[in-house]
């Protein structure tokens, strides 16, 4: 078993802290084949229920994007009136999270 540093510790346990869970958070797969289309993708930027984990400006790239569920249909609604092609990657993030684990050490 690994023994870990306290430094190593308090830096995964900051990085596992700022990823945003929900538990049904999805994850989109979103082909933009139009400068609109990149140009919408990036206008949700500044939204907090859009976490974009890549985000492209290349025409016929994909981009990915984990969605709050309270902004899921609003999405999935605007990409078809859009035409945009998006797949759904994980319909269920919270099936994926799993705590960090560290060894835990009674006697040093």
């Amino acid at each position: 078993m690994k023994i870990i540093s306290s430094i190593e510790f308090y830096c995964k346990t900051f990085f596992y802290g700022l990823i945003k869970f929900s538990a049904s958070c999805k994850v989109y797969a979103v082909t933009a084949r139009t400068t609109e289309d990149a140009n919408f993708l990036k206008s949700l930027t500044n939204d907090d229920a859009f976490d974009f984990w890549s985000l492209t400006r290349l025409v016929g790239a994909t981009s990915t994007v984990m969605v709050q569920p309270e902004r899921q249909y609003w999405f999935e609604k605007s990409l078809s009136e859009r035409s945009i092609e998006y797949d759904v990657s994980i319909s269920d993030l919270e099936r994926y999270k799993k705590p960090p684990q560290f060894p835990i050490y009674d006697n040093f």
